[in-house]
């Protein structure tokens, strides 16, 4: 299971290259710490926070989102 995550996403972003996809845009909660996490390691880039964007389980509490982006190689056809 270590690694794993990794290997995945490392996996659809190659596909996403091989099909032409020139960006990949995506969010995830602020305390998604093992999310960020791979998402770094695999090289995506924070760009911008989104202020109290989930509502959470306690009323009137939210949760940032955190936006993450890459741009990928584009693989010739």
């Amino acid at each position: 299971q270590q690694g794993l995550g990794r290997i995945l996403l490392q996996q659809i972003l190659d596909n996403l290259s091989e099909q032409g996809v020139a960006r990949l845009l995506l969010e995830v909660r602020a305390s998604n710490a093992a999310a960020i996490a791979l998402y770094q390691c695999c090289d995506l880039q924070q760009d911008a926070i989104r202020k109290d964007y989930y509502e959470t389980t306690e009323p009137g509490v939210h949760e940032d989102a955190y936006l993450f982006s890459c741009t990928l190689a584009l693989q010739p056809s």
